[in-house]
């Protein structure tokens, strides 16, 4: 097993296999278009995260996506973790 940084565009596949194995092939959350906003199109900026693989297939992922929050007068840039997940079969 090998943990190393998330690749948007690059893992998009992958996460999304690994989405289906998790949730279950009908959950709404498996959309591509969805996930695209959670980790390529926010307006908050491009997502990052961890994603674990075994045998060259992603088998973890501990996502971060950026947003933004107003206190008062201040936006205010922050991190959302989700998508924490380990395929069932590891």
């Amino acid at each position: 097993m090998v943990e190393r940084i998330f690749i948007p565009g690059e893992d998009d596949a992958g996460v999304l296999a690994l989405r289906e194995r998790v949730w279950g092939k009908h959950h709404p959350h498996n959309s591509a278009a969805y996930y695209e906003w959670l980790f390529r199109k926010s307006p908050a900026g491009v997502g990052s995260g961890i994603v674990a693989e075994h045998d060259g297939a992603i088998v973890g992922f501990a996502g971060i996506c950026n947003r933004t929050v107003s206190m008062g007068n201040q936006d205010i840039r922050l991190c959302h973790g989700l998508d924490f997940m380990v395929d069932p079969n590891v």
